[in-house]
């Protein structure tokens, strides 16, 4: 495997189990608001997007002055607690480190802030594997997957004919498509099957333990 080759990540769903977290995070705020909590299912469809559309989508409304109290007083809590409700999935740091032997340059592109992931991937024990994490910032600047997916390849260098994104929902897959990009969709996270196989990737895997082979024969090597 050339040393140009790439494998980009999403994080929520696609490395680390984050539902706890984030779903607590917001039925608090939707709490604080004084707001029905919509169903289980609905809350984990809300993982993946960037935060702003999450609560447009949530409060039904585009008050903008509404979206900004209901992220603050989401960030109140994830901030400080929600941001360690988060585990490793299985076989996630094997399959990393079969892929760093195998020569690929690993990096994260997640809609989640900086802020915020830098310590998740910290306290998981994962930052050693990346060379890079790409994430929006707290004011909404690149939160959609297609902004640091450019931002990567711009500062970085990958060769795209070597490189594929790694994730979970139709948006790690359709901001892929729009640079330029291959997206394995992962099935162990937030996405079910009818919207993986809507949004086309170039290849599904259904564990963990398949990620490493399954992304080197994409790259065809």
């Amino acid at each position: 495997m050339r040393v140009n080759a790439c494998a980009i990540f999403d994080l929520d769903g696609t490395l680390t189990d984050s539902r706890e977290g984030i779903v607590r995070s917001l039925v608090h705020a939707l709490e604080q608001l004084d707001r029905p909590l919509p169903n289980d299912a609905a809350l984990e469809r809300c993982i993946g997007p960037p935060l702003r559309q999450v609560f447009v989508d949530l409060l039904q409304s585009d008050d903008g002055e509404l979206i900004e109290r209901a992220i603050t007083t989401y960030r109140q809590r994830y901030a400080t607690v929600g941001y360690r409700e988060n585990r490793v999935y299985e076989g996630i740091p094997e399959a990393l480190a079969e892929l760093q032997e195998a020569g690929l340059r690993l990096f994260i592109a997640t809609s989640k802030p900086l802020d915020y992931a830098r310590p998740i991937i910290s306290e998981q024990g994962l930052g050693s594997y990346f060379e890079e994490l790409y994430g929006a910032s707290l004011d909404g600047t690149l939160s959609h997957k297609r902004d640091l997916l450019a931002k990567l390849i711009a500062e970085q260098h990958p060769q795209l004919s070597r490189s594929v994104m790694v994730g979970d929902r139709k948006y790690d897959i359709e901001g892929a498509r729009e640079v330029g990009l291959p997206c394995l969709a992962v099935r162990w996270g937030f996405g079910d099957a009818d919207e993986l196989a809507a949004a086309r990737p170039a290849a599904q895997c259904d564990e963990p333990v398949e990620l490493a082979g399954t992304i080197c024969a994409i790259l065809g090597g």
